[in-house]
């Protein structure tokens, strides 16, 4: 799903430039295995050991499933977060527990308030991503490299990742103004690939830490993820409520890979008609290390 990530922003970008009304074959794919390896990460990264130890430490999900229909085929935006569905997923005999990472279209703004694209986001490099049900907290969990977590419970808290951070130039303690956008809002843009009008909600957020994830361990370029920055629950849920992300499921299963097969089958017979799908298995990462 990592190499679906990088494809996924190639595309979003690439169409956000023309017109991010076009979306509805884009899948963004965040926040696949987000976290740091518990004790020393930094001598770990490079090593065999540590993407396993990480996965064991981080309480990583077994298998990710992102989204994608025609909307003349099906009756839900099948991109967007839906409870619906997760709740559908959850009760599958074989899951523990299902989260999402959710997409947003999030951009920091200028002095006058104006909503800005960092080389970074406009080249596929960085993303802004909420978790939600305990995505990138208790599932797939993150832990600070530098600083400390966000509190879940406040909107002008976040987190970026190393990689992230040294894209943006960002440091702890470092306070921004952002912009968020609805779907509906992307649908123009300028030259700049920026929607025209303004964010319909502007927040300040305080970096709080700097966090390694998964991909710092993983030897195989192929699952290079995205970097990104993480907001809170609390201001996820807001941005939710406004339609604004795209998802990706994540499910812990009872007997982790060996219940792969069956899920994967179990989860096409649960999705609305219509719906395409694309699955990633954290084993393949592992087995490749």
């Amino acid at each position: 799903m990592d190499r679906m990530l990088r494809v996924g922003w190639y595309r979003a970008r690439r169409t956000l430039r023309r017109q991010w009304g076009q979306l509805a074959t884009i899948a963004l794919l965040i926040g696949l295995v987000g976290g740091l390896a518990l004790g020393s990460i930094t001598g770990a990264r490079r090593t065999q050991a540590a993407f396993p130890t990480y996965l064991e430490t981080s309480k990583a999900s077994d298998i990710q499933v992102q989204l994608n229909a025609d909307a003349a085929t099906t009756s839900i935006d099948a991109r967007l977060y839906d409870p619906t569905l997760t709740r559908r997923l959850r009760h599958l005999p074989r899951v523990t527990r299902v989260t999402a990472s959710v997409s947003m279209f999030a951009l920091p703004l200028d002095a006058h308030g104006k909503a800005t694209m960092p080389a970074s986001m406009a080249d596929n490099s960085v993303g802004v991503v909420g978790g939600v049900d305990g995505e990138f907290t208790s599932i797939d969990r993150m832990v600070p490299d530098q600083g400390r977590l966000a509190d879940p419970r406040r909107l002008g808290e976040m987190v970026a990742t190393v990689k992230a951070a040294q894209l943006l130039g960002w440091h702890v303690g470092q306070t921004f103004a952002m912009g968020a956008f609805t779907f509906d809002q992307t649908t123009t843009v300028g030259s700049n690939g920026i929607p025209v009008s303004p964010p319909y909600f502007r927040f300040e957020a305080r970096l709080v830490g700097i966090a390694a994830v998964s991909t710092d361990v993983v030897h195989d370029e192929v699952d290079q993820a995205l970097s990104y920055v993480v907001l809170t629950p609390t201001l996820t849920r807001h941005l939710l409520s406004n339609g604004a992300g795209f998802t990706t499921y994540q499910l812990a299963l009872q007997h982790g890979t060996a219940d792969v097969p069956a899920v994967e089958r179990e989860i096409v017979a649960a999705l609305p008609a219509g719906t395409t799908y694309n699955f990633h298995l954290t084993s393949v990462i592992d087995g490749q290390l």
